[in-house]
This record gives C-alpha cells, structure tokens and sequence, in this order.
C-alpha cells in the first residue's frame, strides 16, 4: 500500500486523476444527484431541515449554510496536509495584490452597476443584498482554500520545479475548479450549459491561480472571487419575487439558450484571460522558483514580454471604456422590469388559519351525480329532463339513482398530465416537465393545481390552474375532457416551493395555497384576485 501511494504521488498523471475522483465523490456525496445516475439527496439534505429558519427570509439562505459546511470541512483537510501556511503566507499586501487583476475588478464592478440598474434600486431588498454577501464571501473562500490554498500548492509542491510544471499545477487547478461542475449535469442541468459552465469556470480559475500564484496572497484571490461572482449573482436577488413563466413545446430552447449562454461566458472572461496572460508572463514565474530553477532571459525577451503586456493593457483599456459606454447607455435607456413582471398582491392579514400541503403523481376523482328517472304507462325509463311538458299524471313510478364516474390524473413517464375517464378517453396536456398535481374541492367546484419545471436554467416551477370541474355541469365524454384541457391558466407567482390549502378559521373555504422560496404566501381566491401575507 505504501509503495502505491509513492507512486501515485510521484507521478503527476496517477496524482491529478486520484485528486479528480476525490473531488466527484466529494460532491456527489454531499450535493446528491438524479437523472441517469438515479436519485441520491445528498448528506446536505439533513440541514436543510436544522437551519430551515434561514430559508424563511432571503433566497440565498439555504446557500450560505452548505458553503459554511463546506468551509467547515475543509480546515481539517488543510490542516492535514499541513497548508495552514497559506492563511499568513504573502508575497504581496492586499491591496497591491488585488490591483494586480484590475481589469477583472473593473468589468465586476460594470457588471454589478448595470445589475443594479436592471433590478432597480425600489426592488432591492437589504436582507437578500446581506446573504448573497455572505454566499459570495463564503463561495471564495471555500473554492479559493480549496483549488488554490490546498490543490494547487499540492501540485507545485510535487511537480512546480520549472515553468513548465507551475503553468501544468495552475491550470490544473483551475481545471478542477471547473470539472467539479459536472455534477450539475447529473442534477438535471442541460448538457450545453454544463460544458458551459465548466469551461468558464476553468477560465477563471486559472486566473484566480496566476493571481495566487503571483502574490501568495489568499485573501486578495478569495477577495476577487467574492466580488466575480456577487456582480454576477446579483440580478438574482429578485428571483424570489419575480414571476416567471415556462416555454413548452420548443424542444430546442434549451440548446439554443445553452449556445447563448456559453457565447455570454465567454464575453465575460475576456477580462480574466487578460489578466492571467498579465500574470504569468516570462519572468513572473521565476519569481517562485528557487534560484538554480529560475529561467535566464535576455533584455530582448524581457523587453517583448513588457511590450506585450503593454499591448494586452491597451487592450483591456478599450474594451472596458467600450463596455462602460454600453453600459451608461443601458441604464437610461432600459426599463427595470423586475418589479413590472408580477402583479400587484392584495396584502392580507392572517389570525387564526391553518395550512395544508398536497402533491400528488397519481389521483382518482370520484364524481357522484344524481339522476331522476321515471317510468311511464308505457314502460319508457326516462329523465326528469325529458318529462318536462309532458303529463306527470301519466307517470307510475320516479326514482333518484346515483351515477359513480371517475376522473383519473397521471402524470406520464414523460412527465406529461394524462386525464382520462371511466371510457378509457385520454387527454393529455401540452405541457412539458409537470413536477405534481393537487385537487381541492369546495362543495360542486374543483381546483385543479399543477406545477411545472420552468424550461430556463433557474430551476423555477410554475403553477396552472383550472377550475373547469363543476358537478353542475360535469360530462362524462371526450368533449368534457377537451374543455378541461384548454381551460389550464397560469397563475402568476414567483417561483413556487410548495403548495397546498389554506383555510381560516370560521370559513370552510379551501382556498389554493402557494409558498414561495422566501416562504412567502399566496391565497388564490375564486375570482382570480391573489391575496398575499407572511408568516414569518
């Protein structure tokens, strides 16, 4: 066994791959997984439950507390390999270190004004801005300990002998950085986008590495990363109150939003391919390298490579000052529309009620009509109906009988709603991705609730509703079934976490309940109008 680990921490190739399979079941195991791998929750899933009060003010609650898990993690593996070093260590102060990447600052801080503007100061709320800078901080500094402060100190340290080995140790760093994403992958995610993500992600991380690298400063990496990624997340902050809406029946939306997404990914790290190309010039590794190991280059090579950085500088320069002027632009001549999206709630307030959550992948509706029948002279078995205008005196015998139908809901291996009938008639609805389905019935009415996995990148469920269900009109027939499936309307909501009934006290009313991701509640009331109120 001994001689194995010798030799996997000998070569960089058994190394690298050994580190690889480390990292994916590390995320496996705490993130989960689902798709083709099957479903596994993940041990995070446990604090979801303990720390589920932080879930109740801010969108980004359930993220701070796994990245303080993660972080918490962490220290013991530093302390283990005895990288504890890398929290004095410093090549260069914070401030020096941190101007190193100004062109990486200055297009975070364009990102962050033009997502200020675009979510409009009126919809920013200061506890969402609060946790989504400590998800941002605790987001740099658990990556940055990890790929940089651990990984790739363990990789120069092993192989970082010449310039060769250091660019290999930075990069692959910065690969793993990038590669652990994958596991969005299995969570659903699109492919497109994955690949997306993991090659912008490795972008940056080599450029966190060279910055690392250059200053020995991890702070000021875990400083930039923190700020990357808030201007970034930012516009996310009215996630939680915004509606959305899902787009059926285009198969090929999400590759088409994926090549969006990956062409916008690239744009962005225009600025961090500079600055790393600024970092690890020719005489910039020298500066970690041990004297003997240190390359010698002559005033000609020193010279091109400060004429090249002066090139990149002038470049970044104009790229900046051309997407500073987009950006003015934008500002005053795009509408916030954040607050635009949802309607105005009719606020509410709440005494003595009670809630009640419903999902269902399967349901049987059991509809019981009552019908008269009468049986004439002439021995004819008739309705009520058909009587009218005729002359009762005529009639022996009338008689209630009670006709049992059946309404059954299913929702597909395709993730589709089929509605079919006691005549084996089917419907099934045009929507993709339904997640589950509720039936709540008030006296002859039925509201029939159904939440559907939004086709974008956000992971947002929508809900339809219909209220076509009526005893007093009910058809056991096809027809029936197609006005039941065009009568589905969306209700407008932000993304939905849970849903189910509401009903107060005094009232029998069961009033369709709806809870946000913020635990935000919303009351829809027969005439459409929503009604909202908070428990917190």
């Amino acid at each position: 066994m001994k001689k194995i680990f010798e030799k996997i921490n000998s070569s960089k190739i058994l190394f690298t791959i050994t580190i690889l399979i480390i990292f994916l079941l590390f995320m496996f195991i705490t993130n989960g997984f689902g798709g083709i791998l099957g479903e596994w929750y993940g041990l995070l899933v446990p604090l979801y439950y303990l720390f589920d009060t932080m879930f109740n003010f801010t969108f980004f609650g359930s993220s701070v507390v796994v990245e303080i898990f993660y972080v918490l993690l962490l220290i013991p593996i530093i302390l283990i390999f005895k990288n504890k070093y890398i929290f004095t260590q410093k090549r260069k102060g914070f401030i020096k270190s941190t101007w190193l990447a100004w062109p990486v600052i200055i297009f975070a801080l364009l990102l962050l004004i033009s997502g200020i503007s675009n979510v409009g100061l009126s919809n920013i709320n200061i506890y969402e801005v609060i946790a989504l800078l400590s998800y941002t901080f605790l987001i740099g500094l658990f990556e940055e300990l990890m790929c940089r402060g651990w990984l790739q100190n363990e990789f120069i340290e092993r192989f970082g002998n010449n310039r060769k080995n250091v660019l290999f140790s930075i990069f692959i760093s910065g690969f793993f950085f990038g590669v652990i994403h994958i596991i969005n992958f299995f969570g659903g995610q699109s492919l497109v986008e994955t690949l997306a993500q993991i090659l912008g992600a490795t972008i940056a991380g080599f450029t966190f590495g060279a910055l690392y690298y250059k200053t020995k400063n991890i702070w000021a990496v875990v400083f930039l990363h923190a700020l990357w990624d808030f201007a970034v997340f930012f516009p996310e902050i009215t996630t939680a109150t915004t509606c959305v809406t899902n787009i059926s029946g285009i198969e090929s939306v999400s590759v088409i939003m994926g090549l969006f997404y990956l062409f916008a990914i690239l744009f962005q790290e225009i600025p961090e391919v500079a600055t790393g190309v600024m970092l690890l010039g020719k005489t910039d590794i020298n500066e970690g390298l041990s004297k003997e190991k240190q390359v010698k280059y002559s005033e000609e090579e020193i010279k091109e490579s400060k004429h090249f950085k002066k090139v990149i500088t002038i470049i970044m320069i104009i790229f900046l000052s051309l997407y500073a002027v987009v950006t003015v632009i934008s500002i005053f001549t795009t509408k916030s529309s954040s607050g635009d999206v949802c309607p105005t709630y009719v606020k509410k307030e709440v005494n003595e009620f009670s809630e009640e959550y419903v999902y269902y992948k399967l349901y049987d509706l059991d509809i019981k009509l009552e019908k008269e029948t009468c049986i004439l002279n002439n021995n004819i078995e008739t309705t009520n109906e058909q009587l009218n205008g005729s002359n009762l005196n005529d009639t022996n015998i009338c008689k209630n009988e009670i006709l049992n139908y059946q309404l059954h809901f299913k929702i597909n291996d395709n993730d589709k709603l089929e509605i079919s009938n006691n005549n084996s008639q089917t419907i099934i609805l045009d929507y993709e991705n339904v997640e589950s389905l509720a039936i709540i019935q008030n006296n002859d009415k039925y509201d029939v609730i159904i939440s559907v996995y939004a086709d974008n990148m956000n992971g947002d469920v929508v809900i339809y509703r219909s209220n076509y269900i009526d005893l007093n009109t009910f058809n056991n027939d096809i027809e029936y079934l197609n006005g039941l499936k065009d009568s589905f309307s969306q209700v407008l909501l932000p993304s939905i976490e849970r849903y189910g009934i509401y009903n107060e006290k005094g009232n029998d009313y069961n009033y369709p309940l709806f809870v946000s991701q913020t635990e935000d509640r919303y009351i829809l009331y027969p005439d459409g109008t929503i009604y909202t109120y908070s428990n917190k």
